[in-house]
């Protein structure tokens, strides 16, 4: 009995450390010069020669940064005096930027600056996602328990803002033409179907979830800071572990960002140089295991090439 159960143990074994081994792979990767030392916290290009990224340091500094030719240059220039989270673009290509104590930017491609605008909290935001009308919802909050979520009027006005027991960190809409959308934070995945006035919990094992994307209106995926993977095929109606993070015989990965292009291609990264690749809807995992050990927080991928941003001003572009 002894010995069978010893053999079905070893056999468990066999079978994860299989199934959970990923292939890896090397990308063609350049460092670019950001001519700055504060944390890159997002990036976004409106075409592939023109991009913004943002980031800085807590309550000391707002960084902005523009290329011209696909990163070949980026112009550091100080945007604020505190840190900027987030970009997300709306319908009609403008593109919001989120920070610390409700600070909340907007700019047009080709613009030399931003308009600002001061929302009822003060609460750091650190995502957005807009409705095809170019309202809005943000979502925010610190210490773990202490969330934020804000409904946006088309003009950047500020409707209703609710507290919520998790502090939160992305938000994404699935199809800009409804009213139902996903956040995600620490231990939490919420629902709201009205636009942001009311949620609805979502039952899954906890993960400090980091962000959320929807490549169409049914499939979806999150990723959390210890390596959890969650998709749905559905609209969000049911959500599929792919991976649980901090499972047992599980490795902890620490995820920050996820983007997929179109259902199938997508990228995963986050701290320790990471930076997962699927083209087959997150079935396999590719491994790229020659980048450099950086903390990344943001990434920006096409359907060729990419960017990674993070810490001490380090900006990646990779083509695969």
């Amino acid at each position: 009995m002894h010995r069978f159960l010893v053999g079905l143990s070893l056999g468990a074994l066999a079978f994860c450390l299989l199934s959970c081994s990923k292939e890896k792979i090397q990308l063609l990767w350049e460092e670019q010069v950001s001519n700055t030392t504060y944390r890159i916290t997002d990036v976004f290009f409106w075409s592939d020669q023109e991009g913004v990224a943002v980031g800085g340091d807590s309550y000391y500094y707002g960084l902005e940064l523009r290329t011209f030719n696909g990163g070949q240059d980026w112009v550091a220039d100080s945007m604020t005096g505190k840190v900027v989270n987030d970009l997300s673009v709306r319908l009609d290509s403008s593109v919001l930027a989120t920070g610390i104590d409700g600070y909340l930017y907007r700019r047009e491609q080709g613009d030399d600056g931003w308009d600002f605008f001061r929302l009822r909290t003060y609460k750091e935001l650190r995502g957005s996602a807009f409705f095809e009308d170019n309202t809005g919802v943000l979502v925010g909050g610190s210490s773990f328990r202490e969330g934020v979520i804000v409904q946006l009027l088309q003009y950047n006005s500020n409707d209703t803002t609710l507290e919520v027991d998790h502090e939160l960190n992305d938000v994404a809409i699935p199809d800009p033409a409804g009213s139902t959308a996903f956040a995600v934070g620490f231990g939490a995945l919420l629902k709201t179907t009205d636009r942001g006035l009311s949620w609805t919990p979502i039952e899954t094992e906890g993960d400090h979830f980091r962000s959320i994307c929807f490549p169409s209106p049914s499939v979806g995926y999150v990723v959390g800071y210890s390596g959890t993977i969650l998709k749905t095929t559905d609209g969000g109606q049911s959500w599929d572990a792919l991976r649980r993070g901090g499972a047992a015989l599980v490795s902890d990965y620490p995820f920050r960002r996820v983007q997929f292009v179109t259902e199938e291609l997508g990228f995963i990264t986050g701290d320790g140089g990471t930076l997962w690749m699927t083209e087959d809807g997150a079935a396999h995992w590719q491994l790229v295991d020659n980048l450099p050990d950086y903390d990344f927080y943001g990434l920006y991928v096409t359907k060729k090439e990419g960017w990674l941003v993070g810490e001490a001003g380090k900006i990646i572009h990779f083509i695969y």
